[in-house]
């Protein structure tokens, strides 16, 4: 089972009970980009307390609405597989989510703060002791990558410092850039299945994900910009973490901020 299908499902608006049971049950078999889900009929009668003439329907009507797509008919050895098509699926989110969210956070003690720059992050995701409070005698982690990258030129987990001295602007400049490709490529590959095709086909893509840029970096923190920062979500926060996390090496603290204009 894939926690982001399930999340995203979970909070899409479906009018029809029957039929989100089902998507349901599909997504509790899906893989992290919403492919290779294919649970029987009977097991999704089972999963939903529907009929299986029940189940057969809503997965036809799921299908008209272009919410799930037909991988393959069933055979001797395996059930019918299907794909959910989860930007389609992101794009029905509950209007009552976020709020509901919000107040989970609150309640939580991790609510989003805004900081100085305009920008958001989470209680939850900092650390518990900043680096001015840590022994002057540990290396912070941010050297540990350091040292690590000396025989690179332009390594993306470098906070700037390398090779004993300190990056150019235009070194900087193209490091982010190659953090930004890599986190695109990232995406591309987890969420629809390393097609740079099908991600420009998109509407999702190209209005959430192909309008970032990456401001900053430095160690785990690192500091992104986009048109509209009120579109990201917690399961498109997830997908951004997930794919910075791939490209660094480590798990990140994301500051999202609002493009200049």
């Amino acid at each position: 089972m894939s926690s982001e299908a399930m999340a995203i499902v979970l909070r899409a608006q479906i009018e029809d009970p029957a039929a989100k049971a089902v998507l349901i049950g599909l997504a509790e078999h899906a893989g992290p980009d919403g492919r290779h889900t294919y649970p029987s009929v009977p097991r999704l009668a089972v999963y939903t307390s529907l009929g299986e003439s029940t189940v057969r329907r809503k997965l036809a009507d799921l299908r008209a609405e272009g919410l799930i797509e037909l991988v393959s008919e069933a055979s001797h050895h395996r059930p019918t597989e299907y794909s959910l098509n989860l930007w389609r699926l992101q794009e029905l989110k509950h209007p009552l989510i976020d709020e509901l969210e919000r107040r989970a956070r609150v309640a939580s003690g991790a609510s989003m703060t805004a900081t100085s720059g305009g920008g958001l992050t989470s209680r939850s995701e900092r650390a518990e002791t900043s680096q001015s409070e840590r022994p002057e005698a540990e290396t912070s982690r941010s050297e540990q990558e350091t040292s690590r990258s000396r025989n690179s030129d332009l390594p993306l987990r470098a906070p700037n410092q390398v090779l004993n001295r300190q990056l150019t602007a235009e070194e900087e400049r193209r490091r982010l850039e190659q953090l930004g490709d890599q986190l695109l490529a990232g995406i591309i590959r987890d969420q629809f299945g390393g097609s740079p095709s099908q991600a420009v086909r998109s509407q999702g893509f190209q209005r959430v994900f192909a309008r970032l840029r990456v401001l900053e970096q430095q160690g785990d923190q690192v500091t992104l910009a986009h048109p509209q920062p009120e579109l990201f979500d917690e399961g498109y926060l997830r997908i951004l973490r997930s794919g910075l996390a791939g490209a660094l090496g480590h798990a990140v603290i994301i500051q999202l901020q609002e493009a200049e204009a």
